[in-house]
């Protein structure tokens, strides 16, 4: 199953997409469909430490300034690569400012874009993936 991230109001989708032509060998692209202007951006040139078709999730914060994406064991945050870490399932704040993700199969990070500091939460229990408040 392909991924997908959409921004809180909807206005904004981002998306793995391939050919419609599944004999077309045109490799798979990372799209950002903007609702409100009618345009689609491609974004698989800032794909810089993942491969595109690895990708299992896509996360958008409500200011639109970067996009998480995970793998089954790495995670980048795009625009240009402000944050590359090994881990899954990275959720980003509404507000942009931390990244909640999984990492060695049951370690919850958070990851400050204010001061760059990761630290592990809960360390004496096992977690899974879920969603990231702005309480955090």
């Amino acid at each position: 199953m392909s991924p997908i991230g959409i921004s809180r109001d909807g206005a904004v989708i981002v998306a793995t997409a391939a050919a419609a032509n599944p004999l077309d060998c045109a490799p798979i692209e990372l799209l950002e469909i903007d609702r409100d202007r009618a345009k689609v951006y491609d974004l698989t040139p800032y794909v810089t430490t993942l491969k595109v078709n690895s990708l299992e999730a896509i996360s958008l914060p409500e200011s639109g300034s970067a996009a998480p994406l995970g793998t089954e064991d790495d995670i980048q945050v795009s625009g240009t690569t402000i944050f590359a870490t090994q881990g899954r399932f990275p959720l980003i704040s509404p507000d942009g400012k931390r990244l909640a993700f999984i990492q060695d199969e049951n370690k919850l990070m958070i990851h400050s874009f204010v001061d760059g500091a990761t630290q592990q939460l809960l360390k004496r229990k096992r977690v899974g993936a879920g969603a990231l408040t702005g309480d955090i």
